[in-house]
């Protein structure tokens, strides 16, 4: 049976695919790495993102009935990786400098993450596994509609790079169940539309994911840098640690 390839669509099953992943992390949780969990407070989220991928690439498979290749698992063409990267770096910082500036408090879950932790879980994996679900799947589901666009804050955007972006986006509402205030999450949710986005852009632009995930990963980078940044001019002009 063929789906329609419709905006809706996709949307539905890129979140049955996030949520699925969610209920089965939980069931293998509860099975095998409860106890572990307590001792290694990243191993969820590394369960989670691994399933999403795993989820992500046979949705393709089975439901685009495609190839990873046609999905944008290919080379780009002509890629401009400076630019790719500090683009997103750029909007990763602006993101964390106005946390920082507002009475946002950030994501309590990131504060007990080591920096090996951060950088490999956060920084990597779940940048590429989130890429691979939304510019992936779900932009790719959408390809065929590329020529079909929308106006946005004056830019002109496909309806694949907005769905994807927008899918994206609103999957961080879990936010607000992972004890992340307002503030932060409004902010979050904001932004990762944004970088849904520029991420989707890149994709469509240079014809793979590739580009995407780069961006994704420099987005999560500045963001780091800008509040090392931000922290030490605060202690600077004030003289008080944050």
């Amino acid at each position: 049976m063929n789906i329609k390839k419709t905006p809706l669509t996709a949307f539905i099953l890129g979140s049955i695919i996030y949520v699925l992943s969610i209920m089965l992390t939980a069931l293998f949780s509860l099975i095998f790495i409860e106890n572990l969990a307590t001792k290694y407070i990243w191993l969820d989220q590394f369960v989670l993102k691994s399933i999403l991928v795993v989820l992500s690439v046979l949705a393709i498979i089975f439901i685009g009935k495609s190839t990873l290749s046609a999905y944008g698992f290919r080379k780009g063409e002509n890629v401009k990786w400076l630019s790719v990267f500090f683009t997103g770096a750029g909007l990763g910082a602006l993101a964390t400098v106005l946390i920082l500036a507002t009475p946002a408090k950030g994501v309590p879950e990131l504060k007990n993450y080591g920096i090996i932790q951060l950088i490999l879980l956060v920084w990597f994996y779940s940048s590429i596994t989130e890429e691979i679900l939304t510019r992936g799947f779900v932009q790719g589901f959408l390809e065929p509609l590329k020529t079909q666009t929308i106006s946005f804050a004056g830019k002109t955007i496909s309806i694949p790079v907005f769905t994807g972006a927008l899918l994206f986006s609103l999957l961080h509402l879990s936010l607000f169940f992972k004890g992340a205030d307002i503030y932060t999450a409004v902010i979050i949710i904001f932004f990762t539309f944004l970088l849904g986005l520029l991420a989707g852009t890149n994709r469509e632009k240079y014809k793979s994911i590739y580009p995407a995930i780069v961006t994704h990963i420099a987005f999560n980078i500045g963001g780091l840098f800008a509040g090392i940044i931000f922290n030490i001019l605060k202690i600077i002009i004030t003289g008080q640690h944050p």
